[in-house]
């Protein structure tokens, strides 16, 4: 495959999986920002890919138009009513929309919080985007915007950021440009691809979605619970990002986003290459790589649910407590999830012993981790708490007496308090 046909395809998977994964609220996708130098031809590639995905492709330029342009008041029999502009009633009015914000680095403050209230409130005036429609923006990287504006950081944060000319240089694909160019002139032929089946790709998503999104949330969760320093917010006040880096960071709405984002990934089977890039781009490179860490560490561990179903053991090596850590905080997020609680208490017996046998193993794990290991005490104690707080060393008669010896090692004060 050539350089070119491989950039095509690399951002059809991108395209893909901000569009077809589902996204908090109910609505379509992420809100996804290609960057790139003037004349790139982000808005040519968008508008075929879409296509190609079976999307209704409409390019705004934000930057061009005044609040006015988009929605203002007119009076009608005597009141003032809201009107909105002929293209966004064109938008609602059609399924499966892919909206393009191009330019939006040229945007003004007036116009960022229209983009602000499209990304965060789903609305335009006071009409409701459709649940359906995707946004993505393209804009230029600092100090290549003609204007120079520069994105506010609560936009930014909404979405996932993408530097197209650092995934795909120009140098690599220059010779492929050229030789397209004197063959054809870029004539391309849209009737020649089959779009894809907006509908029945959802129905596939969402066939793996629960199961999927479950795995990837809690090692999401089981991640902050080991990192906890490194979750911290940038100052909206002193926010000046001097390059693309400083665009992506890592906030409780950043995280939330990667839990279904690595769902995403993996039910469109996206390559590695690309997952790590739009990671990076979800909550920044500095924790990214501490993530890719933890995910190493996690593929030394055995199957979670398995170990606490009782189907493998656990073997601890005092010389890698941190895998003891990802594995006591990921078991720990298994048992506590709010899910998981309120399945084991509403719903039918089965649910509720196969529940109560994973405390129970849970307790017993952490039991011979400790006694292997009595430095681990530290480590475990957070895991700890997390179980006591949840009821999980009290509530039924076969957790207290899986837990005391544990609580006995690793919070003295409280069983002398409880038992």
């Amino acid at each position: 495959m050539s350089n070119k046909n491989q950039m095509y395809q690399d951002l059809v998977e991108v395209v893909k999986v901000c569009t077809y994964t589902p996204g908090e609220g109910g609505v379509a996708g992420f809100p996804l920002l290609l960057l790139g130098q003037p004349g790139a031809g982000k808005t040519t590639l968008m508008d075929i890919i879409c296509d190609e995905l079976g999307r209704h492709f409409v390019p705004w330029h934000l930057s061009l138009k005044d609040r006015e342009d988009i929605f203002m008041k007119a009076p009608v029999k005597g009141k003032l009513r809201l009107h909105l502009d002929e293209e966004i009633h064109n938008l609602l009015e059609r399924k499966h929309v892919t909206l393009f914000l191009d330019e939006v680095t040229e945007c003004d403050g007036s116009q960022q919080k229209i983009a602000m209230r499209m990304l965060q409130e789903r609305f335009v005036g006071n009409v409701a985007l459709p649940e359906c429609m995707n946004i993505i923006l393209a804009g230029n990287p600092p100090g290549q915007a003609t204007a120079g504006q520069r994105l506010a950081k609560p936009v930014v944060d909404r979405m996932i950021k993408l530097n197209v000319d650092e995934l795909w240089p120009s140098e690599d694909y220059a010779d492929d440009w050229c030789s397209e160019y004197e063959a054809n002139g870029f004539d391309y032929d849209a009737a020649a691809v089959t779009p894809l089946d907006a509908d029945k790709e959802w129905e596939r998503v969402y066939a793996e979605w629960d199961k999927v999104f479950k795995e990837e949330r809690l090692k999401v969760g089981a991640f902050i619970r080991a990192n906890k320093t490194k979750l911290h917010p940038i100052d909206t006040k002193n926010f000046n990002p001097r390059s693309l880096d400083d665009w992506s960071f890592p906030t409780r709405r950043s995280n939330a986003r990667l839990g279904r984002l690595l769902a995403g990934c993996r039910i469109h089977k996206v390559s590695e290459r690309l997952r790590n890039a739009l990671i990076i781009g979800t909550v920044g490179i500095d924790y990214a790589e501490t993530f890719f860490q933890f995910e190493r560490n996690l593929g030394m561990l055995p199957n979670f649910e398995d170990l606490l179903d009782g189907k493998v053991q656990y073997q601890h090596d005092s010389l890698r407590p941190d895998i003891a850590m990802i594995l006591a905080r990921y078991c720990t997020s298994l048992v506590t999830e709010k899910m998981a609680l309120k399945k084991a208490l509403s719903k039918s017996a089965d649910d509720s012993e196969v529940w109560e046998g994973r405390v129970v193993r849970l307790w017993k794990i952490l039991e011979s981790i400790i006694d292997e290991d009595p430095m681990s005490v530290d480590l475990l104690e957070a895991c700890v708490n997390t179980l006591i707080e949840a009821g999980l060393s009290s509530r039924k008669p076969a957790f207290t007496m899986a837990a005391r010896k544990v609580c006995v090692k690793v919070c003295p004060l409280v069983v002398n308090a409880n038992y």
